[in-house]
């Protein structure tokens, strides 16, 4: 027959059980602390990767209109390098769209302005609608994660 606990020990035990359950939690915040930094590792080296940099610095230097009054060689010079970024800020869409909240506000924080930027080099330039000439859903998901960057701006 078990015997009448006391309130001493069942107290002892609850505060051990509370112990563990924040050992517990401890450990699987650091599981997901590690989940969302190899996650956000290889999105952060595609952002950074190959001639990126340089092909963003390209998009955001075009003027209004500028690919519309450029022919030839240096129409080819300006396009490719910005095709390139807008690409790869779709990809970027598309991968965020799949990934944590946590993961996506470490982007928008830190690459956020180039983001919203590099949207509206690609309209003011003349290659978004250079492109969704003969392809209406070019780039959606880059016009995509820029509206989420500027929502989540006005929000945070």
């Amino acid at each position: 027959m078990p015997q009448p606990t006391n309130e001493s020990s069942l107290e002892a035990r609850l505060e051990t059980a509370e112990q563990r359950i924040a050992k517990l939690e401890a450990n699987l915040s650091g599981v997901k602390s590690a989940s969302i930094i190899s996650i956000l590792i290889p999105i952060i080296d595609y952002i950074r990767r190959d001639n990126l940099p340089e092909d963003r610095k390209i998009l955001l230097s075009l003027k209004e209109g500028e690919l519309r009054q450029v022919h030839g060689e240096e129409h080819e010079e300006l396009l490719r390098p910005s095709r390139r970024a807008c690409s790869a800020y779709d990809v970027l869409g598309i991968l965020l769209r799949e990934v944590a909240p946590e993961i996506r506000q470490v982007i928008f924080e830190n690459w956020g302005d180039s983001i919203v930027a590099c949207f509206n080099a690609a309209e003011r330039s003349g290659i978004l609608a250079l492109e969704r000439s003969s392809n209406r859903n070019r780039w959606k998901n880059f016009e995509q994660l820029s509206r989420n960057v500027e929502e989540c701006c006005k929000t945070g």
